[in-house]
């Protein structure tokens, strides 16, 4: 059984007020209801969450190390475009992760070797965020070229990779235009 989590909506369709289109003083006929999204750490006794989208959902704060052990049977995490920041050290217990995507968040420090522990591995998006160093050898061994399934790995060009391609300068509009899945050769961004 899939079980797939996504946090609460954070931001409700506009609604249509009655307000009197003749008044120049009635406020916008739009309105937006915003909410506080759940925290990381509410999720980590999910042992069996194998999907995670919380993309876009305004969480804040860090992911604290233990949160990795909780939830270990995890294929997709998708923490794209977050406010979330620290490292992430702990992710390599991960052992079923296919996909990750930490994508425009403020994480930073070292890059997490132990991402090279995650042996299957797909897609990594680590781009638009603070790390900093280079990409693990270990990491490198797991590009689908030399025996592994890594298809592809974007970083941001600051940080150092002997097994990634030349940067490029692509803007922000057009990272966020690509698909996301597609297939192809490791690509570094920015």
């Amino acid at each position: 059984m899939l079980y797939h989590t996504q946090a609460p909506t954070i931001c409700t369709a506009p609604s249509r007020k009655n307000w009197a289109s003749s008044s120049p003083s009635a406020p916008s006929p739009w309105t937006t209801t915003f909410y506080r999204a759940p925290s990381l750490s509410s999720l980590a006794r999910l042992s069996a969450l194998t999907t995670l989208d919380a993309q876009m959902n305004l969480l804040t704060g860090t992911v604290p190390t233990v949160w990795f052990d909780g939830v270990g049977a995890l294929e997709v995490l998708d923490l794209d475009s977050n406010f979330l920041r620290g490292g992430l050290e702990g992710i390599g217990r991960l052992g079923e992760l296919r996909r990750l995507n930490v994508f425009d968040n403020g994480f930073g420090g070292t890059m997490p070797a132990d991402i090279g522990d995650l042996t299957a591995l797909e897609y990594a998006y680590l781009d638009f965020n603070n790390f900093t160093g280079n990409v693990a050898p270990a990491i490198c061994s797991l590009k689908d070229d030399t025996g592994g399934s890594l298809v592809e790995l974007a970083v941001d060009c600051h940080v150092g990779c002997a097994c990634c391609s030349p940067c490029f300068g692509l803007a922000l509009e057009h990272r966020k235009k690509r698909p996301r899945h597609a297939t192809g050769s490791f690509l570094r961004y920015r």
